[in-house]
Parts: C-alpha cells; structure tokens; sequence
C-alpha cells in the first residue's frame, strides 16, 4: 500500500501538468482573499477610527466625575480629586495619561454677534499627548499652564467674524452662581476633524478657567487616557475600588450610548455585505473547482479503469485541492498586507455626500482600514476552509463514476 507521500507527490505533480488550470484556480482564490481582507479591514478601520476620533478628540477611554453631575452637566456638580488619588490612578500601569477638565457653557459676542459655546478649562500638555491639539493649531499658537487667552475653534471664529489677536466677550454663570463677564484675547484658531466641535469650541488653559469661573481645585471631569484599549473595563473596576462613592466612573461606551449604537447598526449591514460576498466568493470557488473537475472526467475514468480505488483517487484529488487553497491563501496573504499597509500609512480621502455624512458620524473624511492580525489570518483561514469544502464536489463525481462512460467524454 502507497505511502502519504505516494499521495503528496502525485498530487503536486497533476498540480502542475495543467499550469493554466491551476493557475486559474489559484488565482480565484488569491482574489477571494485579497477581496475579503479589504473588506474586513476597512470596516474594521472605519470602526476603530469613529471610536479613535471620538475618544482621542472628546471623551478619553474613562471618565470620572461626582455623582450626578453626567446627568445634569452642571458646574455646580464639581468635584475635588485628592492629589493622592490623582497619583494612584497615574500609577496604574495601563494609564497613560490624566486631563483634568474644567467646563460649562457660555455666551460669546463679538460686536453684535453673540454665539452660544462650550467652554473647557484643560491642562494644556496632557490634552496635546492624547489628541494632538497643538497639530492642529492653524492660526496663532498653542496653549500653556500661564496662557490668559484662549484657543477657538474655526468654524466658530469664522461665524463670529474674528482672527487670532482679537477679543471676545464671555458671559454666563460660574461656580455655585457666580457671574462670568471678561475680555479674552484670541491667542490660537484650531481646526477640528470634526464638525460638531470646528463649529463650537472655546479652549482655555485650566488655571486662567479656574479664575474666571471662580472654581479654584474643582474638576467636572477627569479624562483618562489608557495605553491599551482592552484594559478599560479593568481600569474602570480599579477606580470604581479606589475612591468613594461620591465619584462615579464612566467608560466611553457609557458616555456616548449613540455612538455603541451606531457601529451595532454599522455592523448588521456589514454582517450582511460580508455574507453577500462570502456567498460569491464560495460560489466563485466551487465553479473553478467544478470546472477543473469536468475537465478530468476522462482522466478519472482511465485511472478507475486500470485498477486504482476510488477512495484512493479521492484522497489524490483533496491533497491537488488542499494544495491549491494553500497555494492560492498564501500569494493572497501575501498581496493583501502590503496593499492594507500602504492604505493605513496613505489613507485615501473621501469627498462629497459620503465624505459630508462620515464627518455628521464623527470620522475623519478618509477611508481608514485596520492592521489588526485577526483580519489577515481570519480571512485566509475563511477562504482556504471554502475552498477545502468545494472539493465535496470532485468527492462526489468520483463516488458516482462509470469508467467506461467517463472515458468516452
């Protein structure tokens, strides 16, 4: 009896009597695979960057606040964090960083222009080190610990008709009812990515906000930033345990319920073209593979004929098929990755109708894609395991096969 490498050899060699036919098999598959990575990477990479976008520029990974204050947003819901605490969070080895923040609303007029803003007290160097702020400082300069002016975001300068070294006038209500009326000198124009924040912003540092909002040592909250997503429901526990139950501590996902449900609603639909393309993918497969059979009908035949068992041509024709999957997995792995990579360092802009819509969902107006590992080996380990089913096809044509009216096609 044969050994298996009688089997491995046999198969590789009817591998390559027909180039042309395996090739175009090979080929099928490659695509298939190349197909299903782009797919999966861009959804994946438009997911983690409405997240990134939104968690980086907003709301850090965790947020602790005093109880209550989420749900009324008042600064009279202002809390004091001892620096111990403040020290023990900063130790945790999966915090990166800590922004203290200072915020309320506020009136902001310009002769006789009057807007309505947010204005946020912030520390200016932590907030660099999570989002890049300074970056995108496009007029005038960035923001320091003893900075008296403020930064303002441009679509608000441009609807209040000001420039860098003007002054505006903020009105409103400090802490525990205090009245906020002051000049401030416009010291920097920043440009958001997105909308909701280029249109109204007003950034001051935290110790000139703390002044004139008459809150000296209070935060309304406190942003963290963590050095591996993954560990954000552990840190959350290890604050929760930490300070007393005056604070409450909230993860991304808790602060913007919205935005879980729209990549949950992003994901049905993708759930669905995913499937779709699965399902001609597989489809595509088994058509190569059934056309690679019928081709050897004859052949088949003739081998039945002189004497070898159909099990033993079945196991033949899976090693040529098992083969070819790999074959064809491996050069698709290998053309997807250098095509994601250079889509994630050069990300392809997207303008008009979509690019207008991914700005109102909170993503940069770019096609994003993502280099998670899952994404390249999944896809292949996809694509070889439909090519390994199709070859129930050849099974079955083998199990049925009558040698002399195989031979005579």
């Amino acid at each position: 009896m044969p050994d298996f490498g009688f089997y491995l050899t046999l198969a590789w060699r009817n591998c390559w009597r027909n180039k042309k036919r395996t090739l175009i098999a090979v080929s099928s598959i490659l695509f298939a695979v190349v197909l299903s990575t782009f797919t999966t990477s861009v959804q994946e990479g438009q997911h983690a960057q409405m997240i990134q976008g939104t968690v980086k520029q907003i709301s850090g990974y965790i947020q602790v606040h005093k109880t209550g204050y989420w749900e009324n947003k008042s600064i009279d819901d202002a809390m004091v964090i001892s620096e111990s605490d403040l020290i023990s969070i900063q130790n945790s080895p999966e915090v990166k960083t800590l922004l203290p923040r200072i915020e309320t609303g506020v009136l902001v007029s310009k002769d006789t222009l009057t807007k309505v803003s947010p204005l946020i007290g912030i520390d200016p160097e932590a907030e660099n080190d999570m989002s890049g702020l300074a970056k995108r400082v496009i007029a005038g300069k960035f923001l320091t610990d003893s900075s008296e002016g403020m930064l303002i975001a441009e679509g608000l300068a441009k609807r209040l008709g000001v420039t860098v070294g003007d002054t505006l006038i903020l009105f409103g209500s400090g802490f525990h009812g205090s009245t906020v009326a002051a000049e401030i000198p416009i010291e920097g124009i920043v440009k958001y990515p997105l909308k909701q924040l280029n249109q109204a912003m007003i950034l001051m540092s935290l110790n000139r906000a703390e002044t004139l909002l008459d809150c000296e040592g209070y935060l309304t909250s406190l942003a963290i930033d963590l050095v591996k997503p993954a560990s954000m429901d552990e840190v959350k526990t290890q604050i929760d345990t930490l300070l007393n139950s005056g604070f409450e501590v909230m993860t991304w996902k808790d602060l913007m319920p919205e935005l879980v449900q729209a990549i949950a609603a992003d994901d049905a639909g993708s759930y669905l073209m995913t499937s779709i393309l699965y399902l001609v993918v597989g489809f595509g497969i088994f058509g190569t593979i059934m056309m690679m059979t019928q081709e050897r009908i004859r052949e088949f035949g003739i081998l039945v004929a002189i004497g070898m068992k159909k099990a033993k041509l079945s196991i033949v024709v899976l090693t040529e098929i098992i083969f070819i999957s790999l074959t064809g997995t491996l050069a698709g792995f290998l053309v997807s990755v250098p095509i994601v990579v250079w889509m994630y360092l050069f990300p392809i802009p997207v303008s008009g109708d979509m690019g207008e819509a991914m700005l109102n969902y909170g993503i940069e107006p770019f096609l994003f894609v993502s280099l998670a590992p899952f994404v390249f080996y999944s896809q292949a380990l996809i694509i070889l395991v439909f090519g390994i089913l199709a070859a129930g096809y050849p099974f079955n044509v083998i199990r049925k096969l009558k040698p002399v009216e195989a031979m005579r096609r």
